[in-house]
């Protein structure tokens, strides 16, 4: 339900309602992560890991609801050690091997041109938004790695991974390229999933 007012929020440009409705629609995702951390009998690292980048989450939520360069560096930084989080929860519970390798080479392939297609309008951003996504490449591929453990959870992990790229796109494309609800309409429902997949996992 926030999720939906806060899409209508932003298609209508009702900044109240945004700020009313993105940091309960972050709490929700939090709040079930901590529940599910507390009900747990034996909480994992991986367990600890993906609650603290739930936390990262929710904060970068909040700054880059506000305006201005400064928090959006702000949110920006907020989710990238979220994404740090998530990798060493990952690779803890399934340990990096040489068959990630490929998959790690080919999530940077795309990163790299999508940067190059992008470049021009990242400005004095470039070092941030670069140190970020390669920060997304090393999560999804710490996913990814958790996934070929054979786990249910590690197949729910990857999904999550890769959503949470997908809605970075769409983040960064809102940013630099071009404002447009489009952006809004796909990356802020494929945000929201991804963080109540990692939610759900817990414990």
């Amino acid at each position: 339900m926030a999720v939906g007012g806060l899409l209508h929020a932003e298609k209508t440009r009702q900044l109240r309602l945004k700020y009313a409705c993105k940091p309960v629609a972050s709490l929700a995702f939090v709040a079930l992560g901590t529940a599910n951390l507390w009900r747990s009998d034996a909480p994992t690292t991986l367990d600890v890991c993906l609650c603290v980048g739930l936390v990262l989450g929710a904060v970068g939520d909040v700054c880059l609801m506000l305006p201005g360069a400064r928090w959006f560096l702000a949110g920006l930084i907020g989710f990238l050690l979220g994404h740090v989080a998530y990798a060493a929860g990952f690779f803890g519970a399934a340990p990096p091997s040489t068959a990630l390798v490929l998959p790690a080479l080919s999530g940077a392939l795309l990163v790299v041109a999508l940067l190059w297609r992008w470049w021009r309008h990242l400005g004095s951003k470039r070092f941030p938004v670069v140190a970020y996504a390669g920060t997304i490449v090393m999560m999804v591929t710490a996913a990814w790695g958790l996934a070929r453990a054979g786990t249910d959870r590690g197949w729910w992990c990857f999904v999550a991974a890769t959503l949470f790229a997908l809605s970075d796109v769409a983040v960064l494309r809102e940013r630099f390229v071009e404002r447009s609800f489009a952006n809004k309409a796909w990356g802020l429902p494929t945000y929201y999933a991804a963080q109540l997949l990692l939610a759900a996992s817990i414990g």
